[in-house]
C-alpha cells in the first residue's frame, strides 16, 4: 500500500446463508470495521509523528547551529587564558579585588602559587574546569585549577581526608573540618551559601557556591532567564539569554545567532526581533568599547572565531568610554 494511502476493507454478504453462517459473518464483519477504525487511527499517529519529526529535525539543525557557536567559544576561552591581565579584569564576575585573597578574584596572581598535575584527569580542561576546585580521587587533598594540567593544591594532613560535601579537610574520626594556621576559611567568609576551601600555601580560600549564589564570597544570586526572554527561534534568528547575577547593572542581555552569519555575533538588550541588532567588526576596533544599547555594558573583542563578547557593568555602574572602565552611576563623567 503506498505511503500515507488510507485502509479500507468492504466484505459483501452473500444472498443466502444459514443462520450459524449470518453470525460468524456479523462477527467477522464487525471485526473488519473495528481493525479499520484501528488503522486509521494508527495512520493518523504515523502523520502526527512525521510532523513530530521534521520538528525535531528543525531543532536539531538550530541546535547544531549554536554548537558551532559554543565550540567556537571554548577555543577562545582556552586560547585567552594566556593573554594579558586586563581581559581577566574586564571578564571578571568578583567585583575586582574587593575581597581579600579569594584566589578567583582576578587581582589574585594564580600563577605564583600553581604547581603542575602529572598523569592526572583534573585540570584536563580549562573551559569545563577553569576556577573550580576539584577532589583528589584517593581523597587525599583537592586542587583549584588555574591551568591545562595545573593548580593550586592542598594535601590533607595525616589523620584527616577531603569529604564530599564538607568543605577542605576533615578529621577522619569526628568528619569535622580541619582549619589550618592561618585559615581564611576560619572566618566563614562564604557564609551558609557554600563550602570554603583553604588554601594555605597561596593564603587565600575558595568559596564553591550552592545555587543559585554566586560570587567570590556567595554574596550574589544568578537571575536566570526564562527559555524564551529574547524571543522565539525562527527560520533566521536563534535568539539566546546571557543572565547575570544580581551584583550586575543589567540581568541580561541577548545574544541572537542569525543563519548565515557564522563570523558575525549580534546582540541586544531585551528581545532579537523587535529592536536593531549591534554587531560589531572587531578587525581595526578597540578591544574594549560602549555598546548602543545601553550605558550599563560593554563590549570586548576577541582575535578568534567569536567576534565579540558583552558585559554587564557591576550595580549602580557606568560604562566610561574615556577611561575604558565601569565607574559609579553619579560620578562625574
Amino acid at each position: 500500500m503506498p505511503r500515507n494511502q488510507s485502509f479500507t476493507c468492504r466484505i459483501v454478504r452473500p444472498k443466502k446463508m444459514s443462520s450459524d453462517h449470518e453470525t460468524v459473518f456479523d462477527r467477522i464483519q464487525d471485526d473488519v470495521q473495528f481493525n479499520t477504525v484501528k488503522i486509521q487511527k494508527i495512520d493518523n499517529d504515523i502523520a502526527g509523528l512525521r510532523s513530530q519529526i521534521s520538528g525535531l529535525r528543525s531543532q536539531i539543525r538550530d541546535l547544531q547551529s549554536s554548537r558551532t557557536f559554543f565550540e567556537g567559544a571554548v577555543r577562545d576561552i582556552e586560547r585567552d587564558l594566556g593573554e594579558e591581565r586586563w581581559e581577566i579584569k574586564y571578564e571578571s564576575d568578583t567585583n575586582g579585588g574587593k575581597y581579600d585573597r579569594a584566589v578567583n578574584g582576578y587581582e589574585f596572581d594564580t600563577e605564583l602559587y600553581e604547581t603542575d598535575i602529572p598523569g592526572d584527569v583534573i585540570c584536563s580542561s580549562p573551559y569545563l574546569y577553569y576556577k573550580m576546585v576539584l577532589l583528589f580521587q584517593n581523597r587525599t587533598g583537592y586542587v583549584y585549577c588555574t591551568n591545562y594540567y595545573k593548580g593550586i593544591v592542598q594535601l590533607c594532613p595525616p589523620g584527616s581526608e577531603v569529604i564530599r560535601g564538607n568543605g577542605g579537610c576533615a578529621n577522619k574520626t569526628t568528619n569535622t573540618t580541619i582549619f589550618p594556621v592561618g585559615s581564611r576559611c576560619a572566618s566563614k567568609p562564604c557564609g551558609d551559601k557554600g563550602l570554603c576551601y583553604d588554601f594555605p600555601s597561596a593564603d587565600g580560600y575558595h568559596c564553591q557556591c550552592y545555587f543559585p549564589y554566586t560570587g567570590l564570597n556567595c554574596q550574589t544570586e544568578y537571575r536566570r532567564c526564562s527559555i524564551f526572554a529574547c524571543g522565539n527561534r525562527t527560520s533566521k534568528i536563534v535568539p539566546m539569554c546571557i543572565d547575570y547575577a544580581s551584583d550586575k547593572a543589567l540581568p541580561r542581555v541577548c545574544t541572537c545567532l542569525v543563519k548565515g552569519a557564522t563570523k558575525d555575533t549580534y546582540f541586544a538588550l531585551n528581545n532579537c526581533h523587535n529592536e536593531k541588532l549591534f554587531s560589531l567588526k572587531c578587525a581595526g576596533a578597540e578591544r574594549v568599547g560602549a555598546v548602543p544599547f545601553s550605558n550599563k555594558a560593554f563590549y570586548i573583542c576577541y582575535t578568534g572565531s567569536i567576534n565579540a563578547s558583552v558585559r554587564p557593568c557591576d550595580l549602580h555602574h557606568v560604562w566610561n568610554d574615556t577611561q575604558k572602565e565601569c565607574v559609579p552611576e553619579h560620578a562625574p563623567l
